[in-house]
């Protein structure tokens, strides 16, 4: 055992960790390695989870292959460029303004409330309704929580792939990583979610932090540009007075420690701490109230994910000590 690895801080955690309702599994990846790998309330390695939001954070990462490989201009590239067609919906002038970098950012300006009626709509889908919405502010100035505008996304990197996003992905990213099993979710109109739509293993949620964690190299090979991946997670903009919003990844510091991640409802987590060549994961049941999904949300960080960081560099007890 690597005498790096902080087993007290670990044990901990996990102790911390099956005292949380509804939590599935949590994993840590440290240096690469699982040394922390537990599923609870009927789940197993191979339980699909539902990433919910993570979905976006993801999305971000094949948006910047995408560039990586020239099928996208850039960050800056207007939206209506690969979608010409949406400029009939709507006659706003500025909506000509917004930027593959304002979806990433979530600071296109578009009026919007998060709820559940999007995702499961049988009609609303984004290239017919997204792009209808008003603006409540110009593009850029702004930061506003929007699903609809990640659900966009998907549409651009299918216009520029000329395939569909689950296929890019595939070919692109989780072949490479080997990750075989996980579904994704399309809209009314066919085209694979930005927003909240993948299901996927815990062990392969943690490979995507993992390949973060090694500035998007694997196996030797470049996955993704390093530039994208320090763009992406570096803040841009700020939600609150804790966290920060990079392209589809929030960040945050515990104490002086900076980490970055991608949340979804209900306390889905992929989290990435690369000062510790750490990597986090954790999924609970998503079907629950705001209200509950609030707690789990809070109750992880608070309970587990802090506690861990705060402690992982602290020095470990002798073990007579923790007897």
């Amino acid at each position: 055992m690597n005498p790096n690895i902080n087993l007290q801080a670990v044990g901990d955690a996990e102790q911390a960790a099956a005292g949380l309702s509804n939590l599935r599994s949590f994993l840590v990846l440290w240096d690469g390695v699982a040394v922390s790998e537990n599923y609870y309330r009927g789940a197993r390695a191979k339980t699909l989870h539902h990433a919910r939001s993570i979905t976006k954070s993801i999305v971000s990462v094949l948006i910047g292959i995408a560039i990586d490989k020239g099928l996208i201009g850039g960050v800056d590239e207007k939206v209506l460029g690969y979608i010409p067609e949406l400029k009939a919906q709507d006659h706003d002038p500025r909506k000509n303004q917004i930027t593959i970098r304002h979806l990433l950012t979530m600071t296109s300006g578009f009026q919007w409330t998060e709820s559940g009626e999007w995702f499961f709509s049988t009609t609303a889908s984004a290239i017919s309704e997204a792009w209808k919405r008003p603006l409540v502010g110009n593009p850029g100035e702004i930061y506003n929580y929007d699903s609809a505008s990640s659900d966009l996304l998907t549409v651009i990197l299918t216009r520029a792939a000329k395939q569909d996003a689950r296929t890019f992905a595939i070919e692109n990213l989780f072949a490479p990583l080997d990750i075989k099993d996980f579904a994704w979710e399309q809209d009314p109109a066919g085209y694979h979610r930005g927003s909240a739509g993948l299901e996927m293993r815990a062990q392969d949620l943690a490979k995507i932090g993992q390949l973060y964690v090694q500035n998007g190299k694997w196996n030797k090979g470049q996955l993704v540009s390093t530039q994208w991946i320090e763009q992406s997670v570096v803040p841009h903009v700020r939600v609150n007075d804790e966290i920060s919003y990079g392209y589809l990844w929030r960040s945050r510091k515990v104490d002086a420690i900076q980490n970055y991640f991608g949340m979804g409802y209900a306390g889905q987590y992929l989290m990435v701490v690369p000062g510790l060549k750490m990597v986090v994961v954790a999924n609970h049941e998503w079907q629950v109230s705001g209200e509950d999904a609030d707690r789990q949300k809070n109750d992880f960080t608070d309970r587990v994910f802090d506690p861990l960081i705060k402690a992982w560099q602290m020095p470990q007890l002798p073990i007579a000590a923790r007897i």
